[in-house]
């Protein structure tokens, strides 16, 4: 009577997770069939409407192995932190060599203008640090190379 509730419970146990490995290997063979792309494409185009036709471009983007248009193109981005950068560079050149004349204008308050620009340009400097680590971390290389060893030899092998 004491291994009776034993032996039901790993009788009801094992019939639980033979039902789980069942669905899931069913679930594993549709999706690499007849190419795990395909599936994920089509999964993302019907529920493009909950996630959002951007997410749904991006994705694609990567999935097919970035072919088409790169919708996280940083280029322009940083074009653009560039010369902010530049201006940084000119402003506190600027500042660092006409402190009389602000001093001047500014009751003898120079002070506070070169702290600024040289707060105003370690932001920036921080700031291009981190569009450009941002731009590493979206090259089509690391997001495809990661689907492609998840689907492809963890999923679907």
């Amino acid at each position: 009577y004491i291994l009776l509730p034993v032996f039901l419970l790993s009788m009801a146990v094992s019939i639980v997770f033979s039902v789980v490995f069942v669905i899931g290997a069913t679930t594993g063979s549709d999706f690499c069939y007849p190419t795990p792309d395909a599936t994920v494409q089509t999964v993302l185009r019907n529920q493009q409407e909950n996630i959002g036709p951007f997410a749904v471009n991006v994705t694609n983007y990567y999935v097919s192995g970035c072919t088409g248009t790169d919708l996280m193109d940083f280029d322009e981005y940083v074009n653009i932190v560039a010369d902010a950068l530049e201006s940084a560079h000119t402003f506190v050149y600027f500042v660092n060599n006409n402190t009389d004349t602000i001093n001047q204008i500014c009751n003898g308050n120079a002070g506070y203008m070169t702290n600024a620009a040289k707060v105003i340009h370690a932001a920036l400097h921080a700031f291009a640090f981190v569009v450009d680590v941002v731009r590493r971390l979206f090259f089509c290389s690391n997001i495809n190379g990661l689907y492609t060893q998840v689907v492809y030899n963890v999923i679907c092998d």
